[in-house]
């Protein structure tokens, strides 16, 4: 089992001349390890470097993962034999998965296809608004639905309307939904690192 992790950063820090760049990467995470070696760089492998200087756009990102989605989609299904492990002298077919996907919020929603909330359909603004309180006014996503919805906005014919149908809808495809196994409203875990180090948990 793999975790995949995307962030962006600015090397210079934003401290010369003012200048904003940003690098991005694309990591994964052996979660069969123990946790205390999930994330040391010897276990880790580093999948792809998003060169700068700027961010690229959603659709841009997805070229990147593409190759990745259609590599675990093979690992998954029908798996890789492999001749001979220390356990089994006369070799045995593994499979692997990739779940979940650890990112900020600005990195899940770009990623994952989401423009609202990965779990519900509430907009932003109505939620920091503090007017809703009953659980019941939070309708829950399915997979289903997310899927069907995506699948839309792939087919839609024109950019104008991708983009229209993302800003009404919130919805749009992505290359993780190449995964067969991959649930969009249960998958995305916002990491430690920017929610409780960084102290911005208050908007996670």
């Amino acid at each position: 089992i793999f975790a995949i992790s995307v962030d962006e950063y600015n090397p210079l820090k934003n401290r010369q001349a003012g200048r904003i760049l940003s690098f991005g990467m694309i990591a994964l995470i052996c979660l069969n390890l123990p946790a205390n070696l999930h994330y040391k760089w010897e276990n880790m492998f580093l999948f792809r470097i998003i060169s700068g200087p700027r961010e690229p756009s959603m659709e841009k990102t997805d070229h990147y993962l593409v190759p990745l989605m259609n590599s675990f989609v093979e690992l998954w299904d029908p798996g890789v034999y492999l001749t001979r492990t220390a356990k089994y002298p006369a070799g045995r077919v593994i499979r692997c998965a990739l779940v979940p996907f650890v990112a900020d919020m600005k990195a899940s929603r770009k990623l994952a296809g989401s423009r609202q909330c990965g779990l519900c359909d509430i907009e932003r603004d109505k939620l920091r608004a503090g007017t809703l309180l009953d659980p019941k006014e939070f309708p829950r996503k399915t997979n289903e639905e997310y899927r069907a919805k995506a699948t839309l906005w792939r087919n839609a014919v024109t950019l104008a309307s991708r983009d229209t149908f993302y800003r009404e809808k919130g919805i749009r495809w992505t290359p993780f939904l190449l995964l067969p196994y991959w649930d969009p409203t249960r998958i995305t875990v916002v990491d430690v690192m920017h929610a409780l180090l960084e102290g911005i948990v208050q908007t996670h």
